[in-house]
């Protein structure tokens, strides 16, 4: 389930968003990938429409056909482009939205670090260094060439 607000994966049972605190409604389904569905309806839509109205526009201007190809092509390779960001989106959110629903095992998360208990640690390698052997040896006469 996902926050309305901010967007974020929520817990189905709890009553208000970890991340911006807002309140979760349980009837409300919409998500943020029903939103952009609906985002590229608008878009395709009005996108089609101010097509058709700077076409309208550039025939009553009698605008060379030379001129119109290069412009007609720009706009809607930038209108398909918008839209399949869009759409890619949204794709993406549903993916997510799918995989959160799915029940999870008791997978361990790589990235926490289970505690060792002094049963399971190796016997050590090399003597540890003693604190003596390391005093003694700053107070050892040198030999001064004068």
């Amino acid at each position: 389930m996902f926050c309305s607000g901010c967007g974020g994966q929520i817990d189905a049972a709890l009553n208000y968003c970890n991340r911006c605190g807002n309140r979760v409604s349980k009837g409300d389904t919409s998500s943020v990938a029903d939103n952009l569905s609906q985002a590229i309806t608008y878009v395709g839509v009005f996108g089609l429409m101010g097509f058709i109205f700077v076409t309208v526009i550039l025939i009553r201007k009698e605008v060379p056909y030379d001129a119109f190809v290069p412009i007609a092509i720009a706009y809607l390779s930038a209108l398909v482009a918008i839209c399949w960001m869009l759409i890619r989106h949204s794709f993406q959110l549903t993916k997510l939205k799918i995989e959160a629903s799915r029940p999870t095992a008791n997978v361990p998360d790589p990235n926490y670090l289970s505690p060792r208990t002094t049963a399971q640690l190796g016997e050590p390698t090399q003597q540890p260094a003693s604190v003596i052997e390391h005093t003694t040896r700053t107070l050892d006469k040198i030999p001064v060439d004068r």
